[in-house]
């Protein structure tokens, strides 16, 4: 029997089910790339343009409004909220400044929520000011945790990588000159690169040069040089597990995959798949990816040849073997980086395992992380200058095969990270039509642009999804969202509810994001990277990701709450003078302050609302021990605001994406002058000339926009 591809017949998917080890996977011949994949030019759309937006659906219709998504916006690409109203002002006035100057004049530019049809066109300012962003100081930090998590970057034991990896600096390690040359060059060139580095240096240059490829490449080598550490075990066993334990981090990081799954899950055929559409559980990107990589849908080769040729796993992971490769005394560093990342051998003797390797077109028994990595660089050229090109019987070529994948991957990670859904299944393929649709789309676009992570997030941020009305706006319908955050909603109960809706925005953040905002927010020292003691013990109860052990998980369960508000319920602080420090100070200074006015300030820094509700008045004033109208006076007055803050940052709106407080207009009373609204359109307008886009913004008598 041959496999059947998704339009197979209900009868051979019974037969399927029953049999796969009756699949046909013998050993398919090697790929001749000029003959089989003509070299075609692919344009790329041009930009949307203010005229003829495209007819769309009504929950597209629904969007936040621009306060909304700059709350939204920043906390996905800043990875902290907002200072203040006053930033929230400037960035929302800088949206309505580039539609004006793009002939966008309703409202004066300005999106109050629901009362304008979606399009690209009046969303393009949102995407311009979400490139801005990315040129903010924490931005660098946010996104070197996500590289490094995405990674499997192990933070602790004897597999940590701090000597490679560093821990983050203040700054940029350069403006992209490192990240270019890797991006040019081979491992083993003989030119000199501008300076000895480590990964923590391109990681650095790579976020400046906005191109994530040229570290996924160089980690290749620092993953097999850190092996784990093991005792009284044969050199034979020991490369076998070494080898497994590099396959399950590589097929994870880069090819979201897994051999135990394929076998029923691939891009060829799905024991869920069924040819009524509304029935249909798997939804693949189209083409044969694992075909092309391991030379079969299932990652098996026939069971002769795995008795001649080393099982079908290992054959794969071949390339990752760690034996006759790292070699620290005679081995060369990839392109001249630093020992501690490791020095490396091109393999001349055979597979110490006797492994005939088999991945995409690295084959033969002395492939190694050289042809990995070869690999993954030809695929990522030819897919930035033609794109992903499929043959109609959906045959690719190997290195295509490979970038796509990681791209596919980095995309994933990416939108899971900033809208706390992912767009698969444990089986790591989507489940719905709408998931597969906006994971091909974007990683289209991610590759065409050379894995740019700035234009990745600001393609999420453009999305319809991305900033949803609140319900109290009553736009469409409650559930009238297409099945892209929650996969499952089609079993509810109740016909209405079987499609998403704004609920399904909200989501935990992630560990890190969560601690690093909290810290950045009080004006605290940034959590080390590599903890050791009880910093280790914390980050562990809370989701961190450390080692492959312990992956961490995101949301705060009852275990996890414990020990944050353990560490962060008294808001004490761990450095002399901090926010709650200069709240306390400035009220007590001034001679109309109020607890209100205090308490509005902390609010307004910690959860983005610049007042004390009328309903909330009452527990507030019990925390205190103080009333809201009585002028801030006493001794323990940053005391009793820290109380204060230790309630805040343990309630839903803190602890929770997705949330944001209604529109305000003012700015609390005692707001500093370093997050006004005149300080912050010079930070924005600053921004904007960083990130070249087009458009020059002045500050003068609020935020306009000059073309260039």
């Amino acid at each position: 029997m041959t496999c059947g591809p998704y339009g197979a017949t209900p009868v051979a998917t019974l037969v399927l089910l029953a049999g796969l080890w009756a699949c046909d996977s013998s050993e398919p011949p090697d790929i001749t790339r000029q003959a089989t994949f003509p070299v075609v030019a692919v344009a790329l759309p041009a930009p949307p343009t203010p005229t003829h937006p495209p007819v769309v659906h009504q929950w597209q219709d629904c969007q936040g409004s621009d306060q909304a998504w700059v709350r939204r916006a920043l906390l996905a690409i800043a990875g902290r909220r907002p200072w203040g109203q006053g930033e929230v002002l400037a960035w929302t006035d800088a949206v309505a400044a580039i539609r004006r100057a793009q002939g966008y004049t309703f409202g004066d530019g300005a999106f109050s929520g629901s009362e304008v049809p979606w399009s690209p066109a009046v969303w393009q300012a949102r995407r311009l000011v979400a490139l801005a962003m990315t040129e903010l100081p924490s931005y660098r930090l946010r996104w070197t945790d996500f590289v490094l998590d995405a990674l499997r970057v192990n933070r602790i034991e004897t597999k940590n990588q701090l000597k490679c990896y560093t821990q983050p600096g203040d700054d940029y390690h350069d403006q992209g000159q490192l990240a270019a040359y890797v991006r040019d060059h081979t491992p083993t060139t003989a030119d000199a690169p501008p300076s000895t580095f480590t990964m923590g240096h391109l990681v650095s240059s790579a976020l400046r040069k906005d191109d994530l490829s040229v570290v996924w490449r160089a980690h290749l080598f620092a993953l097999v040089a850190k092996p784990f550490e093991a005792a009284n075990v044969a050199a034979k066993e020991l490369e076998r597990s070494r080898r497994q334990d590099f396959g399950r981090v590589f097929d994870a990081a880069y090819l979201h995959r897994d051999f135990v799954c394929m076998v029923c899950h691939n891009s060829e055929f799905s024991t869920t798949w069924h040819p009524d559409p509304h029935r249909n559980r798997a939804w693949p990107v189209f083409g044969h990816f694992e075909t092309a990589l391991f030379g079969a849908a299932t990652g098996k080769h026939p069971a002769e040849q795995e008795a001649t040729k080393g099982p079908s796993d290992l054959r794969a992971h071949a390339v990752l073997r760690h034996g006759g490769v790292v070699d620290a005394k005679n081995g060369s560093s990839p392109w001249g980086w630093h020992k501690d990342c490791g020095r490396f051998k091109v393999p001349t003797d055979p597979d110490p395992l006797g492994h005939d390797g088999y991945f995409g077109l690295a084959r033969g028994a002395t492939v190694s992380v050289h042809d990995l990595e070869a690999s993954l660089h030809r695929g990522v050229d030819r897919l930035a200058q033609f794109g992903m090109q499929r043959l109609a019987d959906g045959t690719v070529d190997p290195d295509d095969a490979l970038a796509w994948m990681t791209a596919q991957t980095i995309v994933e990670q990416v939108w899971q990270d900033v809208m706390g859904a992912p767009l698969t299944l444990s089986n790591y393929f989507p489940r719905t039509e709408a998931q597969r649709d906006t994971l091909e789309r974007l990683t289209a676009r991610f590759v065409a642009q050379r894995f740019s992570l700035r234009r990745l997030l600001a393609d999420i941020a453009a999305e319809p999804m991305f900033n949803p009305p609140p319900p109290e706006m009553g736009c469409g319908d409650a559930y009238g969202w297409p099945r892209l955050l929650d996969a499952w909603s089609n079993h509810a109960a109740d016909p209405t509810q079987r499609n998403n809706g704004p609920g399904d925005a909200v989501s935990a953040l992630p560990a890190r994001q969560l601690r690093r905002s909290l810290h950045g927010a009080l004006g605290w020292p940034m959590p080390v990277e590599y903890p050791g003691g009880e910093e280790q013990t914390f980050q562990l109860s809370v989701g961190v990701f450390l080692k492959d052990a312990e992956p961490g998980f995101r949301g705060l369960d009852f275990a996890a709450r414990l020990a944050w508000e353990a560490r962060y319920g008294s808001c004490a602080k761990p450095n002399a003078f901090d926010f709650i420090d200069l709240v306390a100070e400035r009220a007590a200074e001034s001679s109309q302050a109020t607890w209100a006015d205090a308490v509005a300030l902390i609010k307004d820094r910690l959860v983005g609302e610049p007042f004390v509700a009328d309903s909330e008045g009452p527990h507030i004033q019990a925390i205190l021990g103080a009333k809201l109208s009585d002028k801030v006076a006493g001794d323990d007055v940053a005391a009793r605001l820290r109380r204060v803050c230790g309630a805040l940052v343990s309630t839903p709106l803190f602890l929770l994406a997705g949330v944001v407080p209604p529109d305000r207009q003012s700015t609390p009373m005692l707001t500093p002058a370093g997050v006004s609204y005149e300080a912050q359109c010079e930070i924005l307008r600053a921004a904007f000339a960083a990130a070249n886009l087009g458009f020059s913004l002045q500050c003068t008598g609020g935020v306009s926009a000059l073309a260039d």
